[in-house]
């Protein structure tokens, strides 16, 4: 089921420097990361902004008791997406319907600043007021002290003063726990209800996440992203590397058994010639020229080509051997390991 809930909070601003930063925010003169400049052009702004602010706070005639008093209220207000992003929905209407009512609440005079965004994932107004009361002419009740009793102990009566109309900053009005209550179910009532939105739901668990912290995360996982594209980079060109070593071998295999037979024959050439001759006396000189350049190769510096090559000239000269015995005649020395191995390492004659 898809959400239809009103959305309105507001924030305490309590200097002149907080209200001038949340405006600059409002109207873009400071760009959030996550706004799109291609719709900044859709926003609407109204107010006279840090002016009017100065001036109202100006016509302020009795001063606030409290210490550090909340000099303008922000109110946010939006709605569930599923419900503000249909083709159908009166977004303009909504808007207006809520600053209406945030007139009738806090004083249309009172308006500071006002600013509808529809350049982020969805649309929001921002509408500061300065929260100053009206103040009639009445009658305040006192307790004084009047004098001491026989005993020294002081004696209080309660007097009335008359006050004097006038106007007085009271955040606490418009942001008390209370008010906080009745503004979230006033506003559902008399703004959402005609456009098909209800009241959020009373003592959820659920909060606002604030500007600040959202963009001190969005910082972290752009790092996190950003890093994690660097180790992927490598990755991918270690894994290129790989997988050109691994043609290259490829090839090289492909490639072994041709030139070590070629150089093989060449060795057996030199043998069988020894053999068709008649020459059965070993004569390292004949072949040592054609194995050392066959040992020469770098595919037969390492296995499985010197293997390959050793085996083979083995069975032939063992076959040579063995022809010869069947003959009747002595059998051709053509060495053992250690001769095949010198002749390996000897360099040919040219």
């Amino acid at each position: 089921m898809a959400k239809k809930f009103v959305i309105i909070r507001h924030k305490k601003l309590k200097s002149e420097g907080h209200v001038e930063t949340a405006i600059k925010h409002n109207d873009r003169r400071t760009m959030p990361p996550n706004a799109d400049p291609s719709k900044t052009h859709l926003n609407h702004f109204e107010g006279g902004g840090m002016v009017t602010l100065k001036k109202n706070l100006a016509s302020v005639t009795q001063a606030s008791t409290a210490k550090n008093p909340v000099i303008a209220v922000e109110y946010i207000v939006t709605a569930s997406p599923e419900q503000l992003q249909r083709s159908d929905f009166d977004v303009e209407g909504y808007f207006k319907a809520a600053r209406a009512y945030l007139d009738r609440l806090v004083g249309a005079e009172n308006l500071i600043h006002m600013a509808i965004h529809y350049d982020e994932s969805n649309p929001h107004g921002h509408f500061i007021y300065t929260p100053i009361i009206k103040l009639e002419p009445g009658i305040r009740r006192r307790s004084v002290i009047v004098g001491k009793d026989a005993d020294g102990k002081q004696i209080r009566e309660v007097r009335e003063f008359p006050t004097k109309a006038g106007r007085a900053l009271n955040g606490k009005k418009f942001t008390g726990l209370d008010a906080s209550v009745q503004l979230q179910t006033d506003f559902a009532e008399l703004v959402g209800k005609p456009f098909g939105l209800i009241r959020g739901v009373r003592k959820s668990r659920a909060h606002h996440t604030e500007v600040k912290t959202f963009y001190g995360g969005l910082e972290a996982v752009k790092t996190e992203l950003a890093e994690a594209r660097t180790q992927l980079e490598a990755a991918k060109a270690e894994l290129s590397e790989m997988a050109r070593q691994r043609d290259r071998l490829r090839r090289e295999l492909k490639e072994l058994p041709k030139l070590v037979l070629e150089r093989v024959g060449a060795v057996m050439a030199a043998i069988k010639g020894v053999m068709d001759a008649g020459e059965w006396r070993y004569e390292p000189d004949i072949i040592r020229g054609p194995l050392a350049r066959l040992f020469s190769m770098p595919e037969t510096q390492v296995q499985p080509g010197r293997g390959m090559l050793l085996e083979g000239i083995r069975a032939h000269m063992q076959r040579a051997q063995d022809e010869a015995r069947d003959r009747g005649e002595p059998a051709p020395n053509f060495g053992g390991e250690a001769e095949l191995a010198e002749a390996a390492t000897r360099k040919p004659k040219p």
